[in-house]
């Protein structure tokens, strides 16, 4: 369902999906988006990946602020939600609407 071809059959009943972020961001550096954006985009679907969460055990390694992985991680937080944006999604799903509202606002004056 996550190839194109896929994701056009789910364009028959749905407007939007909701992938893993892993489907959009492999947890790599460099921060590489694959075609799934691209992809559900082009057959008329709405992207919200989830979950995004603040603490380190959540985010890939290299945003970690520390070894600890029940460390909240509002720097990496941020420029992981960021990265979902420049990627192109619709929306995401996280567990701190207040920090990704903040993340979402940085990066729309950034464009400007």
């Amino acid at each position: 369902m996550a190839t194109a071809i896929g994701l056009k059959e789910v364009a028959e009943y749905a407007d939007g999906v909701g992938p893993s972020k892993t489907y959009i961001l492999p947890n790599t550096q460099p921060a590489t988006a694959t075609s799934f954006v691209r992809d559900a985009h082009t057959a008329g679907l709405k992207v919200h990946p989830y979950t995004l969460r603040p603490e380190n055990e959540f985010l890939p390694n290299y945003l970690d602020c520390s070894n600890n992985s029940a460390e909240r991680c509002e720097t990496g937080a941020i420029q992981e939600y960021e990265l979902f944006f420049k990627a192109g999604v619709d929306g995401i799903f996280t567990d701190d609407p207040g920090l990704g509202r903040k993340a979402l606002t940085r990066y729309t004056a950034s464009l400007k």
